[in-house]
């Protein structure tokens, strides 16, 4: 068997707290991101927590892209695996 995936983890560290606390616009940034680099998008779910926090995934067609926030320590775990053609992939 031949697999050709790249798995990214990022710890994002010193993230403005607002931003990782709002689920619609974390869906609509990720979810372009994704798409720009030319992946397909084949479901969605994010969820806000209470009192602060998201969490989020979008399923790829490849695999998946994945975040949790933590505002109040204005951190994020980022995980975006795919096994897909990366000839496009990491211009970000």
């Amino acid at each position: 068997m031949d697999s050709n995936g790249q798995h990214f983890i990022i710890d994002a560290k010193e993230c403005q707290a607002e931003i990782l606390n709002d689920a619609k616009l974390l869906e609509k940034v990720l979810t372009k991101a994704v798409s720009d680099l030319g992946m397909e998008i084949l479901n969605t779910h994010f969820h806000s927590f209470l009192p602060h926090g998201v969490t989020g995934a979008i399923i790829l067609s490849t695999s998946h892209f994945s975040i949790h926030t933590w505002p109040e320590h204005r951190y994020a775990a980022l995980d975006l695996y795919t096994c897909g053609n990366q000839e496009n992939y990491g211009q970000y």
